[in-house]
């Protein structure tokens, strides 16, 4: 488990919205296709009072993994940009995220690097993850409420591809502190423990 029950609903919302870009969210749809509407399309939603969620939409065991979380941070963030990589990912409703994932939440330090940052992503990181073995699916996200107004979520098949084909050859590149890599990273402020990586515990990954 490596996601909280906000990021749960923001994944609804992308498997309703998938569904409606295949022709499958119509009225005429499955009823797996007509529950998953219950998530709206905005992040408004996650900030009104009262939003029934549908319990028979949750896996089992979701309220047990929720409650093993410690030192939770709450924030609700919105999808600003994503890529898919060469691997393909599991399908089907509560497939959930790849099987080993990175994800960081940050700030920047000033207004300057928030356009620098920007650019970034746009030029180099997604295009890079777009294309990089081992990986299944880049995400850019940014913050509506919450300390962070920046996160990221990298998806790959497995930790060995993630250091084989991300750490050692990409990120060791903040080193160089002639490298782009190292002025954005400069201008960053971490969330404690940030970026957090691990292997998909819950859904078991197949």
């Amino acid at each position: 488990m490596v996601h909280n029950g906000k990021s749960q609903q923001k994944r609804k919302c992308a498997t309703a919205l998938e569904r409606r870009s295949r022709g499958l969210h119509s009225k005429g749809g499955s009823a797996e296709a007509r529950r998953a509407e219950i998530v709206a399309d905005t992040t408004v939603v996650d900030l009104k009072p009262a939003i029934a969620i549908d319990e028979r939409v949750l896996p089992a065991g979701f309220d047990d993994m929720l409650a093993l979380r410690r030192g939770l941070r709450t924030v609700i963030f919105t999808e600003e940009a994503r890529v898919n990589g060469p691997e393909p990912r599991e399908s089907g409703p509560g497939s959930g995220p790849g099987p080993a994932i990175q994800m960081g939440s940050f700030r920047m330090r000033t207004p300057e690097e928030e356009f620098d940052l920007g650019r970034w992503y746009a030029q180099y990181r997604l295009p890079f993850m777009a294309r990089m073995p081992g990986c299944i699916a880049a995400r850019k996200l940014s913050g509506v409420a919450g300390w962070a107004k920046h996160s990221v979520l990298y998806e790959f098949t497995s930790l060995k591809a993630r250091l084989r084909n991300f750490e050692e050859p990409h990120e060791a590149l903040a080193l160089d502190g002639t490298r782009w890599e190292s002025k954005v990273i400069a201008g960053t402020v971490h969330t404690p423990g940030s970026p957090f990586i691990g292997e998909r515990i819950w859904p078991p990954a197949s």
